[in-house]
């Protein structure tokens, strides 16, 4: 008689079809006072005719980004100690889970669309999305469950060199998909964009170099759709040896 399927592996795959949520979270531009709509008579690809990202897809293609240009990385011996590959992959796999039940506060329709609901979401944000993942992860084993929970918590405080590396690719891939959503006219604000993609600046010498080439970009694709490059865009001067 064949043995059922252990316990563990079955809390696994209903932790894995729960925190699928993610996939349905969709991220919405705005700008301002203007929301970027759905216009079903666009091309198919969503908002403003190119726009149609979830945290779901976010999550894949910043994980992607960040663990291929990690791998390189090594091999070019840029970090020492070297990037942890592994631990790199599941901080981007579940560093947004938590926006499955707790909302995108960057992105989300409910917040973009109420400036009010915004600005509160911001102050709470952390608080809610602890809430959302202790959930998720409460159907996990609680080994299982203490280690999702604490991959997320490193993600947050920002302290660790995977922690760090997480963030700022997280922030790339964000400004990569701008690049191709458009930024002006009343889709992403070209403040908002400056500021995403040159956040942790100075942490780093090779991720500096990441950060310099998409602001470098950037400003090609503003300079292409005729958009002023504001002075406070550029990043810092700062004085690492490279």
């Amino acid at each position: 008689m064949k043995r059922p399927l252990d316990k563990r592996f079955v809390d696994i795959i209903k932790y894995v079809q729960a925190i699928s949520d993610i996939k349905y979270e969709m991220r919405f531009g705005g700008n301002k006072y203007k929301f970027v709509k759905w216009n079903p008579k666009s091309d198919g690809k969503g908002y403003n005719s190119k726009w149609k990202d979830n945290d779901g897809s976010h999550s894949w293609s910043a994980c992607y980004l960040a663990r291929m240009i990690a791998k390189e990385a090594n091999r070019q011996g840029l970090y020492d100690p070297p990037l942890d590959v592994l631990g790199i992959s599941e901080m981007m796999d579940e560093h947004d889970v938590p926006e499955g039940k707790a909302k995108d506060t960057a992105y989300s329709k409910l917040y973009q669309l109420d400036l009010f609901a915004l600005g509160a979401a911001r102050k709470d944000q952390f608080v809610r999305e602890e809430a959302a993942m202790k959930d998720y992860v409460s159907l996990l084993p609680l080994d299982l469950a203490r280690e999702e929970l604490a991959r997320w918590y490193e993600f947050e405080a920002l302290e660790t060199q995977t922690a760090r590396y997480c963030k700022i690719m997280d922030r790339i891939d964000s400004a990569l998909t701008v690049m191709r959503i458009g930024v002006g006219e009343g889709k992403v604000e070209p403040d908002s964009v400056a500021s995403h993609a040159s956040l942790g600046y100075g942490w780093h010498p090779f991720t500096d170099m990441v950060i310099e080439y998409i602001i470098g970009e950037l400003k090609v694709y503003f300079k292409e759709h005729g958009l002023e490059w504001k002075k406070n865009y550029n990043l810092p001067k700062l004085e690492h040896d490279r």
